[in-house]
């Protein structure tokens, strides 16, 4: 991804983060061939920061304006192999694990952004979740075994 794509996305509105409190895109947490992850900020009345980490497929380019309808970038809507269906199945298993309710769990901090595909069905286009300052779980977890 460019930096110049990175910029205009942490400069964009998220639909889902539209309201009374103000989101400002911060950084750009990390990137692949399927998603990209993006830190948002906001500040609270008391000056306290929060924050929301949200990822979405790369190519997943929603002209939102309200509008949900227009999601489908892809020709081929049955190619299991897209990186929206990656974000789908991430997000079904995310629900599933948030219903525990463990402080353990990262939590999603709004449902997962759904979209129409072409035969009636739906995807996930963009997961809002806890955001985890310490690092990726594949980063924890090397840095567990190295003790």
């Amino acid at each position: 991804m460019s930096k110049t794509s990175e910029e205009e996305w942490l400069r964009s509105e998220i639909p889902e983060l539209t309201g009374p409190t103000v989101w400002n895109g911060v950084k750009i947490l990390g990137s692949g061939a399927y998603g990209r992850v993006g830190l948002w900020e906001s500040i609270g009345p008391d000056n306290t920061p929060n924050y929301i980490a949200i990822k979405e497929p790369i190519t997943f380019n929603l002209e939102f304006q309200g509008n949900y309808d227009v999601a489908s970038t892809h020709e081929n809507d049955e190619d299991d192999d897209d990186e929206m269906v990656k974000l789908d199945y991430e997000g079904q298993i995310q629900l599933m694990l948030c219903q525990t309710k463990s402080q353990h769990i990262l939590a999603l901090a709004k449902d997962p952004v759904r979209v129409p595909k072409k035969n009636g069905s739906y995807r996930v286009a963009r997961l809002l979740m806890e955001y985890c300052p310490l690092g990726t779980l594949g980063g924890l977890l090397d840095q567990r075994k190295k003790r």
